[in-house]
């Protein structure tokens, strides 16, 4: 088999970087006439499965065919400053591919194995691997990257704020500063945290501290634990109990340290016994009234069949007259108390009938002054025999004046002139 070559005619053109290229026709074809020509590097297009071993400086496009390699780049300052496609493997050895001016915008598919690493410096272009196009440039501290969901990554804030139903992986601190192993983590089926010893929930200066517990329908209903007004100024801990109640319908109560115990549901659930007016009171556990035991609160009165008592006390009522009249309201008390400083009239009001009431009237210094009348709403205030007693003129003196209300009058006798 003999392979022929035509070569170029003589004065073949001036210039450096001349190469003798064959045509592309088939170089095993028998008794084929290969034509020879002369081309600048600089139109070099198109390098065939031949391989090359070797390049000097090169310039211009390069397409390297399916089973092509370049084995070699040597290290006598040679470059490679072209746009190229490898279909196959491009082995830089120890050397870098790098561009050495002009903009860096190209596009750079890389496939590789192996265990060596990969350093990427798109400039101001961009890193795309596996179809996920990186930022050009870095991110401040604390940035996280996060994906738009369509291939694009940035950087981002992380967000402090989780909300129903997410999923978020805490790190793990040992101290408020110091990162540890024990702190915070997540539980195994990622459905809460655990912190250990405390967790704070701060409020932000407008809204509370809060703590909801959802529903386990997720985010529909939750119950939520507030903390309280800062205008307070008071920390306070509770403390939950170490058991569970031993019968039912049992409430919490705490102590004065915060402490919380069980005890017992008041009966009825509160519900007043009897009606309106009616004193309560405890009925075996529940609450009662009775008819007979009941309070006016406009009058103040408490109103009752029988009082059993080891001792009575009661109220004491200061009595002082103007303009010579002078009224004792006996609801402010039954024992009333009166210094004379002018002849008077004095009015009872508001003594129960069947209530039996005082009256002590001192004769002021240097003074002979009298009451000259009694009276009471609806009815007279009668003495024995009719007669009204005249108060002792002596300085000083002092007499007591009884009372006993009937349904409309009030009996009245005096004791005078006590020494």
């Amino acid at each position: 088999m003999a392979i022929q070559y035509q070569y170029p005619r003589k004065n073949p053109p001036a210039g450096a970087d001349l190469v003798l290229i064959s045509d592309t026709e088939d170089a095993l074809t028998p008794n084929a006439t290969k034509s020879v020509t002369v081309q600048s590097i600089v139109d070099l297009a198109t390098v065939g499965a031949a391989g090359v071993s070797s390049l000097n400086t090169l310039t211009g496009a390069l397409t390297l065919a399916g089973g092509v390699n370049i084995t070699t780049i040597s290290s006598g300052g040679n470059t490679i400053t072209v746009n190229f496609e490898i279909e196959q493997n491009l082995d830089l050895g120890a050397y870098d591919l790098t561009s050495t001016s002009g903009v860096k915008n190209g596009l750079v598919n890389i496939v590789a194995g192996g265990t060596g690493g990969i350093t990427l410096n798109p400039d101001t272009g961009y890193v795309v691997i596996d179809k996920n196009t990186w930022p050009n440039a870095d991110g401040t501290a604390g940035q996280v990257l996060i994906t738009d969901g369509g291939g694009t990554l940035s950087w981002s804030a992380l967000n402090s704020s989780v909300g129903p139903g997410t999923q978020l992986t805490f790190p793990i601190f040992a101290t408020t500063t110091t990162l540890g192993d024990s702190v915070l983590v997540q539980k195994a089926d990622t459905t809460g945290i655990n912190a250990t010893y405390e967790l704070g929930l701060l409020g932000n200066g407008t809204s509370h501290g809060l703590l909801k517990i959802y529903c386990e329908a997720g985010s529909a209903h939750y119950v939520g634990i507030k903390g309280p007004n800062h205008t307070g100024g008071v920390t306070y801990t509770l403390q939950l109990p170490n058991a569970l109640p031993a019968v039912a319908n049992q409430i919490l109560e705490s102590n004065a340290s915060g402490t919380l115990s069980w005890i017992p549901t008041p009966s009825s659930g509160g519900t007043p016994g009897g009606s309106t007016t009616q004193v309560q009171f405890n009925d075996s556990g529940a609450f009662a009234g009775e008819a007979e035991l009941t309070y006016n609160k406009t009058s103040n009165t408490l109103t009752t069949d029988n009082v059993a008592a080891k001792q009575f006390t009661s109220g004491e009522s200061a009595i002082t007259s103007s303009s010579g009249a002078a009224t004792w309201n006996a609801s402010q008390g039954t024992f009333g108390k009166i210094t004379l400083t002018e002849n008077t009239t004095l009015a009872i009001t508001n003594l129960p009938v069947g209530t039996p009431a005082i009256l002590k009237v001192t004769q002021a210094a240097g003074s002979s002054f009298n009451i000259t009348a009694y009276t009471v709403s609806g009815g007279a205030v009668v003495w024995p025999g009719g007669t009204v007693p005249t108060i002792t003129a002596t300085v000083n003196s002092v007499d007591i004046i009884s009372f006993l209300a009937d349904s409309a009058d009030i009996y009245a006798s005096a004791n005078q002139d006590f020494k």
